[in-house]
């Protein structure tokens, strides 16, 4: 029998799969705030990234991560 079940969210190691990025990467990208609508449900769970995040990621430029959004990604004042 086939899983018929419509995923709505991937884990940083699918998506990392999908581009040819690594996990961690996908997970900085996702601290950063350009997979919008990703969500880390408990402090130490992984991050859940929409399929529809993913789709609009896929049809845009490779992101730079300047200094100031690299900040961010951490959690510190740019």
């Amino acid at each position: 029998m086939r899983d018929t079940t419509v995923r709505r969210f991937l884990s940083p190691t699918e998506v990392a799969a999908e581009f040819g990025l690594s996990a961690q990467t996908i997970r900085n990208y996702c601290r950063a705030g350009l997979f919008p609508g990703a969500v880390k449900p408990s402090r130490g769970s992984s991050w859940l990234i929409p399929v529809s995040s993913v789709r609009s990621f896929g049809q845009q430029p490779e992101p730079v991560l300047t200094r100031s959004s690299r900040s961010r990604a951490r959690g510190r004042a740019a």
